[in-house]
């Protein structure tokens, strides 16, 4: 409005000025001019007009008297994309568990590039988990031809694979290590680019090496859709729901889960609308609550 003032101000003083230097140069008497109707009113329509096109030259911007200009952006931020929303949970996680003895890796399985990754190939106890790595031998045999109906720790081979995976059994996972052979399995576990101790009184291996194993399962690249079926199928139903399941918001997850004095590991798939991702949580000293916590905040980024 200070612009449209000034502008006014000056139109009519150019006009004035105009005006008195026209009659000067007719000769007429100066006085005579300011006394003129037909000066007063020339006047005022050229400063009328000549403010109403300065005023349509003027940008129009919407501001409050002190305000700065609006800017679109400030309004209405862009939401962050996926990739952004999981990056911010990997900045947060990492701030929380960098150095600690608490590992995660989780992956969108559509989108390999979007990753969350703490201390993922930091050496950790897996407790029960290790399970996954004979339920992935005995997975490999079974699409070679051994039957379900097979023998295996006093009872039939799927029996014992079911009691491994839904109850944890451990009597059922010694008897395959003893049968097939420990660095056997081991080996099968290293074919596939997955390290895995299992010589040691607690055994260990990187969330990196779980989530490896996990996601040449989900894909089928490693054992055949059947089998891959059968291992999720009945992950789906385990006892131990402590964990991921009580983070992923009623999704449906396929996990193992392990725990020996202070190791919880917990690792799996989960299923969802959305999209499926998988996710390997192996920690020491720590809570099922923490874990469950971690799942849900993974969970909501996704």
């Amino acid at each position: 409005m200070r612009e449209v003032c000034i502008a006014l101000i000056v139109s009519i003083l150019g006009v004035i000025l105009i005006v008195v230097l026209l009659r000067a140069a007719q000769g007429k008497n100066l006085r005579a001019v300011f006394t003129d109707v037909f000066f007063w009113i020339s006047l005022v329509a050229c400063s009328v007009a000549l403010s109403y096109l300065t005023f349509l030259s003027e940008p129009v911007q919407a501001s409050s008297e002190d305000a700065e200009p609006v800017v679109a952006n400030a309004i209405l931020p862009l939401p962050p994309s996926e990739a952004d929303a999981w990056q911010s949970i990997q900045d947060e996680l990492s701030r929380e568990f960098a150095g600690q003895n608490y590992a995660i890796y989780a992956e969108d399985l559509s989108n390999p590039a979007r990753t969350i990754s703490v201390n993922a190939e930091q050496n950790m106890k897996l407790a029960s988990v290790y399970k996954l790595f004979i339920a992935y031998s005995i997975l490999r045999q079974v699409d070679g031809g051994l039957d379900w109906d097979s023998a295996l720790g006093g009872t039939t081979l799927e029996q014992c694979f079911d009691k491994m995976m839904i109850d944890s059994d451990n009597a059922c996972a010694h008897a395959w290590g003893d049968a097939h052979g420990w660095r056997a399995v081991m080996s099968e576990a290293s074919a596939i680019g997955s390290t895995v101790d299992l010589l040691q009184d607690n055994t260990f291996a990187t969330a990196n090496d779980v989530a490896n194993l996990l996601i040449k399962i989900y894909r089928a690249e490693i054992v055949s859709p059947s089998a891959r079926d059968k291992l999720f199928d009945v992950l789906k139903i385990q006892r131990f729901r402590s964990g991921i399941p009580a983070g992923a918001n009623d999704k449906a997850v396929a996990d193992k889960v392990g725990f020996m004095n202070s190791v919880l590991t917990d690792a799996g798939i989960v299923f969802g609308g959305a999209g499926d991702y998988v996710v390997v949580i192996l920690t020491e000293n720590y809570s099922w609550e923490s874990i469950a916590a971690t799942a849900e905040t993974i969970d909501a980024g996704f």
